[in-house]
């Protein structure tokens, strides 16, 4: 690691810090669990540092036909929906391979997080479907070494707050496109993410963040 002082030069007050190599960070964990915000503020964390860092967009948000139709009919459009979004992760792996400029490129899920959601609306008993999903995982692979996971798992019952608090929030703001999930299946991949997280990511920080605010927790993280 090579660091630069540029007080003199720019007036600035942080010091800028280079990687030999780019890295990802990945932040997981269910549905309302706190990823967006989470990200964002370590986004401002790590450059705040003087790390060079870009946060990518869920790669879920950029499907919302595929969104729709699964909504609409989940048990219909759920293998659909699955492949669209490995498909949809293989596009972005080969888009983050182009971004060598940065320290820490961070992502909000990754191609894995679709196991523990195939493992909630793919039936048991479709097991070509599942070998299919399977074999289009197997062509994806990080472009770049991982420096930390951040599982994010607070109570389920937060979990369910903050869900009905953020869906409340887009509809008064005229830009939901969710039909809604009831708790069932809110519930079904909360605990998913717990009997799949270690087949998953070999190595991960669990992070129980039932409070707000994420500055005490940023501090704690060493990348």
């Amino acid at each position: 690691m090579k660091e630069f002082n540029i007080v003199e030069l720019l007036g600035a007050s942080i010091p800028i810090i280079r990687l030999k190599e780019t890295k990802l960070i990945i932040v997981t964990g269910a549905i309302a669990v706190g990823k967006t915000t989470f990200t964002r503020d370590l986004l401002d964390h790590l450059i705040n540092q003087g790390y060079h860092a870009t946060l990518r967009v869920e790669v879920a948000r950029t499907l919302d036909n595929e969104l729709r139709l699964y909504q609409g009919d989940s048990e219909k459009y759920a293998f659909f929906f699955q492949y669209a979004m490995i498909q949809a992760y293989y596009k972005e792996m080969e888009e983050i391979k182009k971004l060598k400029n940065y320290d820490y490129i961070i992502l909000d899920r990754t191609y894995l997080d679709t196991i523990p959601f195939t493992n909630v609306i793919i039936p048991d008993e479709d097991g070509e479907v599942l070998v299919m999903l399977e074999n289009e995982l197997g062509k994806i692979n990080f472009p770049f070494d991982i420096a930390k996971v951040i599982y994010l798992k607070p109570s389920c019952d937060k979990m369910l707050e903050r869900y009905k608090i953020r869906e409340l929030d887009k509809y008064m703001k005229g830009d939901s496109v969710d039909v809604g999930y009831d708790d069932n299946y809110l519930i079904a991949i909360y605990d998913q993410y717990d009997l799949c997280m270690e087949n998953m990511y070999l190595s991960y920080m669990k992070v129980v963040n039932d409070d707000e605010g994420y500055d005490a927790i940023l501090n704690q993280i060493v990348i």
